[in-house]
């Protein structure tokens, strides 16, 4: 599907909607859904489709985001191995910050990973990445 927005490629899941820009920067939008490991599987089935194999620099806004598991933060990991090569995370929310906060420290990085509040600040680390 064409993003009228980003003119870009988009996926719609259970838990995400993505757009991948034209400079090959996936932006994540996280949905205010309860995360089994179930759903979370299947989004990295989709997603890893949606990509064909590339890994992409992610900006996810985690403004909506929930905690995750154990088991699920394992998943998570494992899954940014294969799909990304940095992670920006913002949020605009307190409690979305104190999520990602809480994501960062207890999860190994498999790849760099920031956390920001200013969407500008988060794209322009992604591109200082290369």
């Amino acid at each position: 599907m064409d993003s009228p927005f980003l003119k870009t490629k988009t996926l719609e899941t259970t838990l995400n909607f993505y757009e991948l820009d034209s400079t090959n920067i996936l932006h994540v939008h996280t949905k205010p859904v309860e995360i089994t490991t179930e759903i979370l599987k299947e989004n990295q089935t989709r997603l890893e489709a949606f990509l064909n194999g590339e890994k992409v620099k992610m900006l996810v806004n985690a403004t909506d985001s929930q905690t995750l598991t154990a088991e699920q933060r394992k998943i998570v990991n494992a899954d940014m191995k294969r799909t990304c090569k940095a992670v920006a995370l913002i949020s605009s929310s307190t409690i979305g910050l104190l999520v990602s906060k809480v994501f960062i420290s207890l999860m190994p990085k498999p790849v760099p990973m920031k956390l920001f509040s200013d969407k500008q600040m988060a794209l322009k680390w992604l591109r200082d990445m290369d």
